[in-house]
């Protein structure tokens, strides 16, 4: 980490939260709001606990359960005026920082929100399901039969790691113009095999 200018106390550190969290439009989790928070080598982390615990008291800011149940946080509109008022007391090179810092994870968030990839299974035999929507409706959907769940594992995780990669080229491969002559070729290649290779 870098020095941005903290150097108060359980006050300033709560103030700094709440600057934070009024430029989050959703909740978030704990892990992910600590990554915003704790920007700075000067915030103490234990410190830092003992604040979200106290602005949760004082109800400046929630904590409820999503659909995953997992514990997910968010500024009560009270908290977001609060932090409105004093956000003049954070050191600006920390706004700033702070600021870039919501936009990588927020962006993070996104993202993860767009991608789906699990392991299942049809007839007994693993597959890796795999998808990419905008947002709204699929942009590419993939159930792909493997040899073993390990595989199928390796699959989704190289998806969710390198999804707009696998995405793009996928789609260049299916523009891409083919040589006639290459396609015959596999259709005599087809024609030995029962009932015309489908079989």
């Amino acid at each position: 980490m870098a020095r941005y200018g903290f150097g108060g106390g359980k006050t300033e550190l709560k103030i700094f939260v709440l600057y934070v969290m009024r430029h989050v439009p959703d909740p978030v989790t704990f892990d992910q709001m600590s990554e915003m928070v704790l920007i700075d080598d000067n915030i103490n982390y234990f410190l830092y606990c003992e604040c979200i615990a106290e602005l949760l008291e004082s109800g400046l800011m929630r904590k409820e359960t999503d659909g995953d149940g997992r514990d997910i946080y968010l500024i009560t509109p009270r908290g977001g005026e609060t932090g409105r008022i004093v956000e003049s007391s954070v050191p600006f090179s920390l706004r700033r920082a702070a600021k870039e810092t919501v936009l990588i994870v927020l962006n993070r968030i996104q993202r993860h929100a767009r991608l789906e990839a699990h392991v299942i299974e049809r007839d007994g035999e693993p597959l890796a399901s795999i998808k990419m929507t905008d947002g709204r409706d699929a942009i590419l959907q993939m159930e792909l039969m493997t040899g073993s769940h390990a595989q199928a594992r390796e699959i989704c995780g190289n998806f969710l790691l390198h999804a707009e990669r696998i995405v793009d080229r996928v789609l260049r491969s299916l523009l891409e113009p083919y040589d006639d002559e290459e396609a015959d070729e596999s259709e005599d290649e087809l024609s030995g095999w029962p009932d015309g290779g489908l079989g």
